[in-house]
């Protein structure tokens, strides 16, 4: 009787525990549940506040960039490069400078002008050699065919006008540059030079130390050894 009476308060005893322990556990459970719901909870704020923030920093440099994109710095002296091969010279960039300060222009807007500047010009030179040429050849043309120059006295009537040119030029760089370019073939200048050439005897063209039995042919004089006629 003893023995099952003390049986039985040891089963009372050990479900007595067992339903502590259980509470117990349950206990630790949902704390440990509501601590992480609470974690996750500030990680998800602190992450929308993050967002939030870079999204306004954001918003807020977009917004400088945008203002001082319109903004011009206008500097106190322009540095200006003339582009490689220019024909343009240190006064014209002088006036692109000081057309670029009154209107206030930026340093890459200056320089945008004057590489313009330089390209019109370049082209202006090519397209002015290229008409040039074209008229060389309609002087060479005239002179051909002109019957009291030209034909088979052309090449004859030349050295008489180079000649003249050599004698009379004031330098050897003038004289070169008349005939060089081409403008002694210019008809009526050619038929003035030679004239002269036939109203004056050859030893009026001496000079010493100055004569030269070198000839050369008309159209390679005229045209130069790179710039023939096609």
């Amino acid at each position: 009787m003893v023995d099952t009476v003390k049986n039985g308060e040891e089963k009372v005893e050990e479900v007595g525990a067992g339903l502590f322990t259980d509470d117990a556990a349950k206990t630790a459970e949902e704390k440990a549940g509501a601590e992480k719901a609470a974690a996750d909870k500030a990680a998800a704020e602190a992450k929308v506040a993050a967002d939030a923030k870079a999204k306004t920093d954001a918003d807020a440099k977009a917004k400088s960039e945008a203002e001082n994109k319109g903004k011009k710095v206008v500097p106190d002296k322009y540095e200006l490069k003339l582009p490689e091969g220019s024909n343009l010279s240190a006064f014209h960039v002088e006036k692109i400078a000081s057309l670029a300060k009154e209107r206030g222009l930026s340093q890459e807007e200056a320089q945008s002008q004057l590489d313009l500047a330089s390209q019109i010009h370049a082209d202006f030179r090519t397209s002015q050699d290229k008409e040039f040429e074209v008229t060389k050849t309609g002087w060479l043309e005239q002179l051909k065919t002109d019957k009291r120059v030209g034909g088979e006295n052309l090449k004859a009537n030349d050295e008489k006008a180079t000649r003249v040119i050599k004698h009379f030029a004031p330098s050897e760089e003038a004289s070169e540059k008349i005939i060089k370019t081409g403008m002694l073939m210019e008809p009526d200048v050619f038929r003035l030079v030679v004239n002269i050439a036939n109203a004056m005897s050859d030893d009026q063209f001496v000079k010493p130390g100055s004569q030269t039995t070198e000839t050369q042919d008309i159209a390679k004089k005229f045209y130069g050894d790179s710039n023939k006629k096609e």
